[in-house]
């Protein structure tokens, strides 16, 4: 018999969205469980980890008698988010897989679709907070110190009507507990890091399988030590082994030049070069209270997740948007997303330039 409002959770058979799918009928709610096949990829075993992972959702589905579904969005996300990412890396940008996927499926399809089972609000297991006053729709950090709102801060704010974060007021640890007291299957799982996630490596590595480089010249001081498989396959900032002669040494990269297809390295990993004061913003997407016609913005700014924030200075000049930083900021790249915060608050994000 259904008690209160429906909610529709997001699961994707971690300890975080099992925890949340707990929480939310221990208060009285009506939960289904949603499970998103994203991404087709395949253990060391050969076995599908989505199935793995689906297995899991329907164990704490039955542990907590909810109803639960799948949903197959692999296409949708190879168009509107993979192919999104790998085609801003090969112009040599550095998107963020992760936010375009909360934008176009987390808090896109999979909200319209959880209308369609009945849903009155969806749910997911971020570590995040929604607080409204007076009818505004504020996006606030969560508890835990790796809190999720940076990969939240390019979304609209009409995706986060009818959003609830059950962890919001919870660590890492304490949900943990919660899993283990409720005797659920995932208790003992690796953290999940997201619906969208495809692996701890960089993403510049993860598409070597699906794009084609030229070879091109590693350059150090000036001259030629190696070749390169391929600028996308590196990012300006990470530290990789090359061969140089018959050893290898570990080397920065600190510029890839498009013209002539060189990768220029250093033994330097904080190298001068990597570090700026100022930037061009490409996009900026504010859904607090700032007013979008602004002169000037002091906020705070988070240039990657767990990275600490820096006061900055936002203005607008012409056709351009400007961003000043009261400290250097290390190999901050084009098409980076950075997350802008007032106190608690996130107030969106932005694109550099």
């Amino acid at each position: 018999m259904k008690k209160g409002p429906t909610v529709v959770v997001g699961m994707s058979g971690g300890v975080n969205s099992s925890v949340a799918a707990y929480l939310l009928k221990k208060q009285g709610y009506n939960v289904i469980g949603l499970f998103m096949k994203n991404w087709d990829e395949k253990n060391e075993d050969g076995i599908c980890t989505a199935t793995e992972d689906y297995r899991d959702v329907v164990k704490v589905a039955n542990e907590l008698d909810i109803p639960y579904y799948s949903i197959n969005f692999e296409a949708d996300y190879m168009e509107r988010v993979f192919k999104h990412v790998v085609r801003g890396h090969l112009e040599g940008k550095n998107p963020s897989i992760d936010v375009r996927c909360n934008q176009e499926v987390k808090f896109g399809l999979f909200k319209k679709y959880a209308k369609q089972l009945g849903a009155d609000y969806i749910a997911t297991g971020h570590y995040a907070k929604i607080s409204v006053v007076d009818n505004d729709i504020k996006l606030m950090t969560g508890a835990d110190q790796n809190e999720q709102t940076y990969f939240l801060s390019m979304l609209k704010k009409e995706q986060l009507e009818n959003v609830i974060f059950p962890l919001s007021g919870l660590a890492r640890w304490e949900i943990r507990e919660l899993a283990i007291g409720a005797k659920l299957a995932t208790a003992a799982k690796t953290d999940s890091d997201g619906l969208c996630y495809i692996g701890e490596q960089e993403f510049n590595q993860f598409i070597r399988d699906f794009v084609e480089q030229e070879e091109g010249a590693i350059i150090y001081e000036q001259e030629t030590i190696g070749k390169h498989d391929g600028l996308a396959f590196y990012k300006i900032g990470s530290s990789y082994e090359f061969m140089t002669g018959e050893s290898s040494s570990r080397l920065t990269v600190i510029e890839k030049n498009y013209s002539n297809n060189a990768l220029i390295v250093s033994e330097n990993h904080n190298h001068p070069q990597l570090f700026v004061t100022e930037a061009w913003i490409n996009h900026i997407s504010l859904f607090s209270h700032v007013d979008k016609t602004f002169d000037s913005l002091i906020c705070h700014a988070k240039t990657g997740y767990r990275k600490p924030n820096i006061r900055v200075t936002i203005s607008p000049q012409n056709e351009r948007t400007h961003i000043m930083f009261d400290e250097p900021v290390r190999a901050l790249l084009p098409g980076q997303h950075i997350a802008l915060y007032s106190g608690f608050e996130c107030i969106g994000g932005a694109v550099i330039g």
